[in-house]
């Protein structure tokens, strides 16, 4: 895929209608380190160019991604998320290229500007591989 920009990118989430999207942010996946250091390795690496030891940890955390939209305030369905317990999680590229992963929400904030539009932002937590 060429460089584009993320005009045309869709996402859907359990019990959320993601429409007029303005921007969508991943967190990206991560995983834990796991300190190995103990007194042998210490002694072995010396005092002057020793340094701390770490194993990867497992299984890897998929992250959260984050959606802004233009806010309807007659759509109740934003709250009505926090209650759903989760499902699939799309995430439509321009290019017709997706990533699926299972997810919910976790946290909704709105924002009412003087002399903006509204906005309001979803944070959905990943679960699972995503394929």
């Amino acid at each position: 895929m060429a460089t584009s920009t993320g005009l045309g990118a869709t996402l859907t989430a359990p019990g959320v209608t993601l429409a007029e999207i303005l921007d969508i942010s991943w967190s990206g996946i991560s995983r834990t380190s796991i300190e190995t250091t103990n007194m042998a390795t210490v002694e072995t690496l010396g005092s002057a160019n020793g340094g701390r030891t770490f194993i990867p940890g497992s299984p890897p955390d998929a992250g959260e991604i984050t959606a802004e939209c233009n806010l309807d305030a007659n759509t109740s369905s934003w709250i009505d998320a926090l209650d759903n317990t989760g499902g699939s999680v799309v995430l439509t590229f321009p290019d017709s290229t997706t990533w699926t992963s299972s997810g919910f929400v976790t946290a909704l904030s709105v924002g009412v500007p003087l002399e903006d539009k509204m906005t309001i932002s979803v944070t959905i937590k990943l679960t699972g591989q995503i394929v």
